[in-house]
Parts: C-alpha cells; structure tokens; sequence
C-alpha cells in the first residue's frame, strides 16, 4: 500500500508541472533572466516553444537566454527560428548582431545591422553599432560616413560627434576632427568629453598648451572626477616651465587614481619633477611619460549587466566589448561598445 502511495504521489507531481501553463513558464523564465540563471531560463523558454513552435516571444526568449549566458552560436540559431516567425521585428536583428559580434563574425553583425536599420531607419542606436564595428574594423571612412548619417538624421546625438571625431584623429584629419568637436560643443557645451578631445587635437597637432590646457580644464569643470583629464593637464604642464605647478596638479591626480599601478605611474612623475627617485634617491635622465597623452577611444562607459524587463518577452540591453585601435592610450586599451537598446 505504501509503494502504491509512492507511485500515486510521483504522478501527481508529474502531472503538476505538465499543468504548468505556458503563463506560469513565460513569467518563470523571465524571473530566472532577472535573477542571472540563464540556463534554467532556456529550460523553460525550451517548454513553451515545444509546446507551440509559432510563439515569436517564447522563441526570441530563449535566443536572448542563450545570447546571455553566452551560447551565441545557439543564440544566433535561435535568433533566426525568431526571425522567421517574425522577420520585421528589429530587436531580433540587433540582437542576432551581438551574438554574431561575441563569434567574431563582424561582417555578419554588420549585415544584420543593417537589416534592423532598413525595418527602422531610425534606430539611432542600431546605426552608431553598425559605426562603432567599422571603427573597430578601422573602416574609419565607412565609420565617420555613417556618423555623420547618424548626425543628419539627429544633431543631438553627441556620441556621434564623440566617436566620429576620434575615428578623425586617428587618421590625422585634424581640421575635419575639429570641426566636428566644434558642432558637438554647439549642441552640447557641456559635454566635457568634447572638450578633453579639442584639448587632445590642439596638443598632438599643434602642441599649443594654451589651448590644450584651456580645453583640458574645461573638461575638468564639468566633469572633475575623469583621472584622465586631470592626467593630460598634468603632462602638458609638465612639458612647460612651470614646474611647481605640474607637481601641484600630478598631486592632485593622485587624488582621483584608484588602483596602484596608477598611483605609482603619477608618483613617478611627482618624483622625476621633484628631482629624486621613488626610493629617494636623485633622479636622473628624461622622464619617460612625458608627452605621451591619453586619448580615450570611445566614450566612457562602465560594462553594463543586460537589463532586465518585466515583461513577458525580453528585449533588454546587451553589451558587447570589442577592440578598437587606440590612439595613445597609457591608462589600458579602451573599447568602443555594442549596445542594444530596449524599446
């Protein structure tokens, strides 16, 4: 009789987890996407989706929960069945785009960019990706042409500016960078990225400390927590004849440097102006930082966790790192960013 109770309660719980309904499956893998199990969240998209292979959002779900948990080759297989159900929805094709970008499979990023900006020329967001990939693919030209699109479509989009400007730099068009700094700053003054790179332009190109410093200060007033900033205001002043002053300002770098290997890099400076060693003893020779710039390649943005929605389907952030040549960075290679924008 006991084994007869055993058998019957293993049905019933069978036969309450196949009554889950497709609801109660939909709201549980969402609520494992926001918790971060991302493998659980396949599991229960999986379920809906063999039960009814036309739903697009338990579909596209179970393509994002693979893209998050870092299955994108799945991912993009999942992405496409979306697709076929829905062929005309943009976050599948932006997404598809991550996945793709995580493989290495730039050309098909870009190609499924490009399908997400044909659905919805104004994506602003799917446009500044397709940008950023030519950038990292150091297509400048195709990268600065499609920002100025970006540009001609929205003058408030001051990331165009930004990165279309130091796609400029890199190829030494200085008067084109600044011109395009300059619009920027129309349309926001206080951008103080802006300024840091019309401060950067004016010292690789001309080697004018006025100017440099002038924008480098600026940028420190609207922004005074950037090491960067205060770190090339530091190397311009140092390169001068104002000594007291380029310690003065290496201390207060210190100030705003988090790490060690920082701290120790704005020491040895403070040391090699103040004539001694970082052990004490004299200093001797060229300082060997001195003129050597930062110059941030993108703008500066923490990685981003995919953001959540709590909502039945998931169309979230997704953030994506990839090289980008960088121009004279000291401070650690910078990394222009994918990221796909919920609706």
């Amino acid at each position: 009789m006991k084994k007869l109770a055993a058998v019957i309660t293993a049905l019933l719980c069978a036969a309450s987890v196949y009554a889950q309904s497709t609801e109660e499956l939909m709201q549980q893998g969402t609520m494992l996407i926001h918790n971060g199990a991302f493998d659980q969240a396949v599991s229960c998209f999986r379920k809906v989706v063999s039960r009814d292979q036309g739903n697009f959002e338990a579909q596209f779900n179970l393509a994002f929960a693979y893209l998050n948990w870092g299955q994108n080759a799945k991912a993009v297989d999942e992405f496409r069945k979306a697709a076929a159900l829905n062929s005309s929805s943009t976050e599948v094709w932006s997404n598809m785009a991550v996945a793709y970008q995580n493989l290495g499979r730039i050309d098909d990023a870009v190609s499924a960019l490009d399908k997400a900006i044909k659905l919805n020329p104004n994506n602003m967001q799917a446009r500044l990706n397709v940008a950023m990939l030519y950038g990292n693919k150091e297509k400048y030209d195709e990268a600065v042409n499609m920002y100025k699109q970006i540009i001609a479509i929205d003058a408030t989009q001051i990331d165009a500016y930004v990165n279309a400007a130091k796609c400029l730099l890199t190829q030494k068009k200085y008067a084109e960078a600044e011109q395009m700094l300059r619009k920027g700053l129309a349309q926001n003054p206080e951008e103080a990225e802006l300024s840091f790179d019309l401060g950067n332009l004016f010292w690789e190109r001309d080697h004018n400390a006025d100017s440099a410093t002038a924008y480098m200060r600026r940028a420190i007033s609207l922004d005074q927590n950037k090491l960067e900033y205060h770190m090339n205001l530091a190397l311009i002043l140092e390169i001068g004849t104002d000594k007291p002053l380029a310690i003065s300002t290496w201390k207060e770098c210190l100030a705003y440097a988090s790490d060690i290997s920082k701290k120790d890099e704005i020491q040895h400076h403070i040391d090699a102006l103040e004539g001694r060693s970082s052990s004490g003893a004299a200093a001797t020779g060229v300082n060997p930082y001195a003129g050597q710039l930062v110059q941030k390649v993108k703008r500066d943005e923490a990685p981003a966790k995919p953001a959540q929605n709590t909502g039945v389907q998931i169309k979230g952030d997704t953030n994506v790192d990839s090289d980008l040549k960088a121009l004279q960075d000291t401070t650690g290679q910078d990394r222009f960013k994918i990221v796909v924008k919920k609706k």
